[in-house]
């Protein structure tokens, strides 16, 4: 629950939820509607978390052996989207029958198919998530720092020692950006 509470409270969840709320029954939750003209268009999605078995089955599917950390952070969510696409974690596409259409639509960026698009990292960084498009985020298979790399430069930008700490940096900046 250590990202939950982070999340929760960066987004201050209680108090957005006057300005637009909606709880599928796949567990994600969406808040701040953004435009009436356009109801898909949500400031937060916080998509439901995975069972441990579904994680190894992610994984599997991958390929790639996932960093403790984002094991961790995938049993509270199957990835994150806040703050308008400025804090973007990749997880699960999950698809079922019975599903209903927003369940369908509303989901995760899928980490799979993100990093087909992603050339030349180093084996020993995992890569799970972005910042609107500026940047990508890896997770270093030695330490689990977080590395943070400019996309159009091509280089390393910043670090830090945990997705905790890196998502508790990110979401004070942003979360004071937009109030």
């Amino acid at each position: 629950m250590v990202y939950r509470l982070l999340i929760e409270e960066g987004i201050q969840k209680d108090s957005v939820k006057k300005y637009g709320y909606k709880k599928l029954k796949n567990g994600t939750e969406l808040f701040v509607i953004k435009d009436s003209e356009k109801p898909d268009k949500w400031f937060h999605a916080l998509y439901g978390a995975l069972s441990e078995e579904e994680i190894l089955e992610f994984e599997s599917s991958t390929n790639t052996a996932f960093p403790p950390a984002y094991k961790e952070f995938l049993k509270e969510y199957n990835g994150i989207r806040i703050f308008e696409n400025n804090i973007i974690i990749y997880g699960r596409n999950v698809l079922r029958k019975g599903m209903t259409r927003e369940e369908q639509i509303f989901q995760p960026l899928d980490l799979k198919l993100e990093q087909k698009y992603l050339n030349g990292l180093p084996e020993e960084f995992f890569y799970f998530g972005q910042s609107d498009e500026k940047f990508i985020y890896v997770i270093s298979s030695e330490n689990e720092h977080i590395l943070e790399i400019d996309i159009k430069k091509n280089q390393f930008t910043n670090q830090w020692t945990s997705i905790y700490e890196w998502l508790k940096q990110k979401i004070t900046e942003f979360a004071v950006y937009e109030h």
